[in-house]
């Protein structure tokens, strides 16, 4: 997945395109979320993420929050999701 650049304009964090955008920034990093909601290996609408402000937030949000709190195999991180 090649970085494109945020569209421009207002973000609504209660839009239910936001919403989508966040779950399948979380499933991109969590191969077990990915499995179970049926999502393909990218988890990302490229052309959605490109255009519009809101999915795009969501997306990179979504895959920050769940990225500290997978490890490499998709598994949660017990406890805390600091790794030392």
């Amino acid at each position: 997945m090649g970085s494109i650049p945020a569209p421009e304009g207002p973000v609504d964090k209660d839009s239910p395109i936001y919403d989508q955008g966040f779950q399948d920034g979380c499933a991109a990093v969590n191969v077990r979320y990915r499995k179970q909601s049926g999502h393909d290996d990218t988890a990302r609408d490229d052309k959605l993420y490109a255009a519009d402000p809101n999915y795009h937030a969501g997306w990179d949000f979504g895959f920050r929050k769940c990225e500290d709190k997978v490890n490499q195999g998709g598994l949660p991180i017990p406890g805390n999701s600091v790794i030392l």
